[in-house]
């Protein structure tokens, strides 16, 4: 059985890491007014970035897989 490379789990950690520093800027008040200015502008740029990721990346990256799929690798 192959094992999962030490990148793949950075890159879980990583995301985990956003995924829960971005609900605490979101649920965590920076005045004691309890507004909370910061969580407004991370909703904007992840939807801004979102976007962009899902327009102009997500395609190359579907292509360059189906592009391995279907490259022939000659066995060693």
């Amino acid at each position: 059985m192959a094992t999962v490379p030490r990148g793949f789990w950075l890159a879980n950690l990583a995301l985990v890491w956003a995924g829960l520093f971005t609900a605490w800027a979101m649920f965590g008040s920076a005045y004691s007014s309890g507004e909370s200015v910061l969580a407004w502008l991370l909703v904007v740029f992840a939807v801004i970035t979102g976007l962009t990721i899902g327009r102009f990346v997500l395609p190359a990256a579907v292509a360059l897989v189906a592009a391995a799929t279907l490259t022939p690798v000659s066995g060693s």
